[in-house]
């Protein structure tokens, strides 16, 4: 942490976090940002510097960041996904296998109803036939 005061206009504090120079290497080693007068912020390796206006001139005031625990925390949350998703494909080819048992099942039985339905009619018309000679 960095204090403001009287003494000069930045004077670490015992145990204060580093911040990078303005000009220092961006978040993802090629930017360095900052903005107009009036605040804005700029980019450190996972240190950012916000600057406020105040009376006595700017102040430059550290934020550290833990980039690493958010890339973990997504990196994470990729595995959850990528393994929930292969659960889901496995659940749609289980389901669409079962519905084509089914499928296959429905129609052998419709085949041998229509067998039986061509027996009855031939059956009927033969009996049909033999009446209608006498």
């Amino acid at each position: 942490m960095y204090r403001y005061g009287p003494g000069g206009p930045e004077t670490p504090a015992p145990g204060a976090l580093r911040a990078l120079p303005a000009g220092g290497t961006g978040g993802y080693g090629h930017e360095a940002r900052t903005r107009g007068s009036g605040g804005g912020y700029q980019m450190g390796q996972g240190s950012y510097q916000i600057t406020v206006d105040t009376d006595q001139g700017p102040m430059l005031v550290p934020v550290q960041l833990d980039l690493q625990q958010a890339s973990k925390a997504a990196d994470e949350k990729r595995k959850r996904n990528a393994g929930a998703s292969a659960r889901f494909r496995e659940r749609r080819k289980e389901k669409e296998k079962q519905a084509s048992f089914t499928i296959s099942g429905l129609q052998a039985e419709l085949r041998g109803v229509i067998e039986q339905r061509d027996f009855y009619l031939a059956q009927r018309n033969y009996f049909c036939d033999l009446i209608s000679r006498c």
